[in-house]
């Protein structure tokens, strides 16, 4: 999923299928079916390149699903609409400019709130399962900033943007020229931007590599050019940095983290040898 942060991605591949088989059976995970629809419309919470690696990480996740379920795990529709809110947040948009999207994106609403309670099923199930049992020791943390010594330098700036949000290439271009001849930024963000709240701090961590990579590149005070994600176009300037200074909790969650997503793939190899999979996707 990619707009400005995090993007939306819909991994279509041979998933845009005709019509004819979009509710084709792929696989069942002990008995309960996964279709070609599901997969189209959940595709965008994994980071699978195709099909077949899509399908294997779905399964997983209804494996996941159904293991929760079991052990008193539930997932609230209240959890659900505050994970929607908080894509739209970092994506710039209001819940209903995201959902529009997804819309426009011809994705099923229903199946993608499905999509999110697998994502959060995963994160409940970890934590509860594996996270009493990890203990991270000051020294590992020490070791761990040592050896990603760049990654925490540049991971511990906040950074402070104002972003002009736009709905066409054409504006986007008359708003660019704007303020090439000069206009100040501050304006034309407030007489132009769909979103009125232009100014934002962000973790630089939670920028995605392309646009962190741009917005390092800038000066204080200097602006991108445009920038095209997910339907919408955006010119982002930087105004400046704010330190984060809590690098060792920043670096003791990334570590939990790997271990959580460590012990969930070695319980997951030994519960997929146990589960009566049938995958049908060639």
């Amino acid at each position: 999923m990619k707009s400005f942060i995090i993007i939306i991605i819909v991994i279509l591949f041979s998933l845009t299928a005709n019509a004819k088989l979009i509710d084709k059976i792929v696989a069942t995970v002990n008995g309960e079916p996964i279709t070609l629809y599901e997969l189209k419309n959940i595709a965008g919470f994994y980071q699978a390149k195709t099909p077949k690696q899509l399908l294997n990480e779905v399964i997983d996740g209804y494996l996941i699903e159904q293991m929760a379920k079991n052990v008193g795990i539930d997932v609230t529709d209240e959890e659900v609409e505050k994970y929607i809110q908080q894509i739209a947040s970092q994506n710039n948009l209001t819940v209903d400019e995201f959902l529009n999207k997804l819309k426009e994106s011809g994705i099923d609403l229903h199946y993608y709130k499905e999509g999110i309670k697998l994502r959060i099923y995963q994160i409940k199930f970890a934590r509860r399962s594996f996270l009493p049992t990890i203990k991270i020791s000051k020294k590992e943390i020490e070791n761990y900033i040592k050896q990603h010594k760049k990654l925490f330098e540049n991971g511990s700036k906040l950074l402070k943007l104002n972003i002009i949000t736009l709905n066409t290439l054409k504006e986007a271009q008359k708003v660019y020229k704007l303020l090439k001849e000069g206009k100040p930024f501050d304006e034309i963000a407030a007489k132009y931007s769909l979103n009125k709240q232009t100014k934002r701090v962000i973790p630089l961590e939670a920028i995605n590599t392309y646009l962190r990579e741009k917005l390092l590149s800038l000066k204080i005070g200097e602006y991108t050019d445009i920038i095209e994600s997910g339907g919408k176009y955006y010119i982002v300037k930087l105004i400046g940095y704010e330190n984060n200074n809590d690098i060792e909790t920043m670096a003791r969650n990334m570590l939990i983290e790997q271990r959580l997503q460590a012990k969930l793939n070695s319980w997951l190899k030994m519960v997929r040898s146990r589960a009566d999979i049938e995958i049908y996707l060639k």
